[in-house]
């Protein structure tokens, strides 16, 4: 028998299904062993320091607090890569015992609720903590300071209600399906908002794959299998597969729903009744990956909502990190076409090529627009009109190429929380000419 293939991942929950699933229907190869961890940080110490463990499910970001807690990451020449995403939306929903908090649409209503005081997260460095710490901020937004967040149990086995007046940012996907339906308020993956002004916390890097870099240079068709299986068990969440209603399968669900306490007393009726509702719920939101696949947007967008919130963090560069040589031969077996145009994607020649142009298209532009600016006077001037044509075309890429600079600067402010790059006198310039090079050419048209 070939040696194990362990494989430790970070929750005991529900919301790992897909993992636990591929390994209950037999679409894992049979020596993968799954090892529960107590938190995504001792899943990254695990697959770091054991060299056993050759994968781990877990929040990629963790790298950082182990690095912090001295425990020897190189980060010029990692051991490990993220090789995919298991979780790309929040798997995250707003619970409250307080009937006099219901029929919440979006997170703006929410702010409005007077009869919030506290909000209820998982503690510091779990992602729950910033989602927590961003709804604290949502209310101060509209003067509301007497809000508060507080610590809740992250074991997903417990049972915590909340106080009066409380809302919980919970991932017990048992916790959601067991309530009644007016005490889950808002749900992150299904939500309206998702594309205005919160969209910067939809749409993320949430729970990746992780390995030992060895591992994948000796056994890369056993990586393949292993994320295959897992592809194929996200495919049958999503599409409501019959096999996952099926009494063969009833047995590793009612193990699963068990550990809740709440649920220890309930019979297979009831229990069956629970495992419906996960499944709706997970297929109605689709927080997985369907074909663990991400892009760098997403990957960003996480890192720097932990780096607005945990002033500490150290960024964890996308290209350093990330290994898509398991994911491209995966998706090579299902769509050549598509997988060509993903590599081209994700290269690092193009990366650094459109780095390279970003870097120095501010002064680039100012150059060029005053050049072509004074250039296409002269070409007036002079009765020349096809230079003058020629000319007006420049004119109005370079005017393009300031758009698209302008937007790709918002775009980073209002979905990454960064900073510009670009000093704002500099943009004042930049638009004041850009604008006169436009009135100007209009002005010619109008008159010609």
């Amino acid at each position: 028998m070939k040696n194990p293939i362990r494989i430790v991942y970070a929750y005991d929950g529900l919301i790992y299904l897909p993992l636990l699933l591929a390994q209950q229907m037999g679409l894992l190869p049979l020596n993968v062993v799954l090892e529960l961890e107590e938190g995504d940080e001792q899943a990254t110490q695990k697959l770091m320091t054991d060299p056993g463990v050759k994968f781990a499910v877990c929040d990629p970001f963790y790298l950082r607090e182990v690095n912090n807690a001295g425990r020897g990451i190189n980060w010029q020449t990692p051991e490990i890569s993220v090789i995919g995403c298991l979780i790309n939306k929040p798997p995250f929903w707003i619970y409250t015992s307080d009937r006099n908090i219901r029929h919440i649409r979006s997170l703006k209503q929410l702010f409005l609720v007077e009869n919030i005081r506290k909000v209820g997260s998982y503690a510091h460095p779990n992602t729950g903590y910033l989602y927590g710490k961003d709804l604290v901020k949502g209310f101060e937004k509209v003067k509301r300071f007497d809000v508060e967040r507080s610590d809740i149990e992250l074991d997903p086995r417990s049972d915590i209600k909340g106080s009066a007046r409380e809302i919980q940012v919970t991932a017990n996907i048992v916790k959601v399906a067991a309530a009644n339906d007016d005490e889950i308020i808002y749900r992150y993956p299904v939500a309206k908002d998702a594309a205005g002004d919160y969209a910067y916390l939809h749409d993320i890097f949430f729970t990746g794959i992780l390995a030992r870099n060895e591992f994948l240079e000796e056994n890369m068709p056993d990586c393949i299998k292993i994320l295959d299986g897992v592809r194929k068990a996200i495919k049958m969440i999503n599409d409501s597969h019959p096999d996952l209603a099926n009494e063969t399968n009833f047995p590793f669900f009612k193990k699963q729903l068990k550990k809740y306490k709440p649920l220890e007393e309930f019979n297979d009726a009831q229990l069956r009744d629970i495992r419906g509702k996960i499944l709706y719920e997970l297929q109605m939101g689709k927080i997985y990956s369907h074909d663990l696949d991400f892009t760098k947007r997403q990957w960003k967008k996480m890192d720097a909502l932990r780096n607005f919130y945990q002033h500490d963090h150290k960024r964890l560069h996308y290209y350093t990190y990330v290994n898509k040589r398991v994911i491209n031969a995966l998706n090579l077996q299902l769509s050549p076409n598509r997988n060509f145009f993903r590599r081209v994607r994700e290269s690092q020649a193009l990366f650094k090529l459109t780095k390279f142009f970003s870097a120095r298209l501010t002064e680039w532009s100012m150059i060029i627009c005053i050049t072509v600016a004074g250039i296409t006077i002269e070409t007036i001037d002079r009765g020349k009109t096809l230079k003058y044509l020629v000319w007006d075309l420049i004119g109005f890429l370079m005017v393009g190429l300031f758009i698209f600079y302008a937007i790709r600067e918002n775009v980073a402010k209002r979905l990454y929380n960064e900073k510009t790059e670009i000093p704002e006198p500099v943009i004042f310039i930049l638009r004041a000419i850009v604008l006169g090079f436009l009135g100007y050419n209009l002005k010619e048209v109008i008159s010609h």
